[in-house]
């Protein structure tokens, strides 16, 4: 009966050892990131990655304009019909 007692003894100090080093760790990694968020290196080139993002964004859309503008140019229309779709459909 008392190595019964010893192996509970022993896999309960085990559990709550693993659970506590776990919650240790788990403040250090928080505290971690945090940190590397509060870096205003970090934050100055975030929001230069997002204004080249929102500048990417504008030229995609401007090419699509322009492929939707050559697209209804393009089609069957006659010359006369392309010049006063080209007034009509003309971005600028």
């Amino acid at each position: 009966m008392n190595s019964a007692v010893a192996v509970i003894v022993i896999a309960g100090s085990a559990g709550v050892a693993s659970v506590v080093w776990a919650i240790v760790y788990g403040v250090v990694r928080v505290r971690q990131i945090q940190s590397r968020l509060a870096d205003p290196a970090l934050a100055e080139r975030l929001g230069r990655m997002e204004s080249a993002l929102d500048a990417i964004a504008i030229e995609v859309e401007r090419i699509g304009e322009s492929q939707r503008f050559s697209a209804r140019l393009g089609g069957s229309a006659s010359g006369e019909e392309r010049a006063s779709i080209a007034r009509e459909a003309s971005p600028h």
